[in-house]
């Protein structure tokens, strides 16, 4: 019916959005009829549960599907990362593949939407698809994954823990495997399951945006004004001369952080201190480059006076070349060699308002054999 039938039967349209039951992702409208403030009535609507397309995929294609995703979301360009429609989007599916892929992996009761950020998604990718292979390749109608709830009642699903679990699981299995088939399907699981995390491990964003927003989704809030100010700025230098606004201190401040805050293990982890390593390395061949080493033979001449304190005049010498070669010796004499630089060099200069505390170990005991007894429960 068109809307010149409907104005003619004296009712108007409406349109009804239908949203996935676990995800609350808009996934349908459609356009419905409403006559004297009544719209169709339909048997068991309030009943009636719609859910995501990624929700019917079964677990290989879903896997594929979502490996397929992430490389695509690792390889997008400056130009498409600084694109927020495209990032949001590829995100958004990247949230939805992984809710996806939780409820193939074990029996997952849902009774309320919901969906991990983009900060757990990144933390526990590679896990959940190395997971997600290996139950595939099993193939094991006895082997089960730990249930999962996922309710209002929830304070907070705790992603990394629940695949902890999981890998425990795992490693409970394989341990008491037996039967001659199904030992051979777990070995032929575990020979796929190395060349997968081969795979995984050269994935991972390179985009200096894309790595930047997963350094700020996981950095706690106390880091603020540090990531709002010296942080970008450090991350974001790109030539010899904007990385030397900085020291190696600083740099290493940066790492600091990151080491103490960040979870590690990721490729995207990897990909992001490889970042800061290649400044420090900018940083510290400009450094060399620009470290003078004065010749012996300079030192001498200053020690027996033949070299002067004060700089040379052209009218004290007999040829203009005369005075070059004394001027280049006292430019010689008289550069710092103090270690100015270096002592430069190893200050933070940047106004940081929070300074993580590493772990030192001064205080551990350098007789280790009261900690290592030897056989037989005593020291000799």
């Amino acid at each position: 019916m068109n809307q010149e039938q409907i104005v003619a039967f004296g009712a108007s349209s409406q349109r009804h959005v239908i949203t996935c039951t676990r995800t609350g992702i808009v996934v349908a409208s459609i356009d419905l009829i409403r006559v004297a403030g009544h719209v169709p009535y339909l048997s068991q609507w309030k009943h009636t549960q719609a859910l995501h397309p990624l929700f019917s995929l079964e677990l290989f294609p879903l896997l594929q599907y979502a490996r397929s995703t992430w490389n695509h979301f690792c390889s997008l360009t400056p130009e498409q990362a600084s694109d927020s429609a495209l990032t949001t989007k590829q995100e958004k599916l990247l949230q939805v593949a992984t809710l996806a892929m939780l409820h193939h992996l074990g029996e997952v009761e849902q009774t309320t939407q919901w969906l991990p950020s983009i900060a757990e998604v990144s933390g526990c990718w590679s896990s959940l698809i190395q997971l997600g292979y290996w139950k595939n390749y099993l193939e094991s109608k006895r082997f089960r994954f730990p249930a999962l709830r996922i309710s209002k009642n929830n304070k907070g699903i705790d992603l990394h823990s629940y695949l902890q679990d999981c890998w425990e699981v795992k490693k409970e299995y394989e341990t008491r495997v037996r039967e001659a088939a199904e030992l051979e399907k777990l070995q032929a699981t575990e020979r796929a399951l190395v060349a997968l995390r081969d795979d995984l491990v050269k994935k991972s964003p390179k985009s200096k945006k894309l790595l930047w927003r997963w350094f700020c989704a996981h950095i706690p809030a106390r880091y603020s004004r540090d990531v709002e100010g010296w942080m970008w700025e450090l991350y974001d230098a790109e030539t010899s001369d904007e990385i030397a606004e900085f020291t190696l201190a600083d740099i290493d401040l940066f790492e600091e952080i990151v080491l103490a805050e960040i979870p590690l293990g990721s490729s995207i982890s990897h990909s992001f201190l490889e970042r800061l390593d290649y400044k420090r390395k900018i940083l510290q061949a400009r450094v060399d480059t620009y470290e003078i080493l004065v010749p012996e033979s300079i030192k001498e001449g200053v020690a027996d006076g033949s070299i002067s304190s004060v700089e040379p005049k052209q009218e004290d010498y007999p040829s203009k070349v005369a005075f070059m070669v004394a001027k280049a010796k006292w430019r010689l004499a008289t550069v710092d060699t103090s270690g100015a630089e270096k002592q430069r060099q190893a200050t933070i200069s940047v106004n940081a308002t929070h300074i993580p505390e590493l772990p030192t170990y001064e205080d551990e005991p350098q007789d280790l054999s009261d900690l290592f007894p030897k056989k037989g429960g005593r020291n000799e």
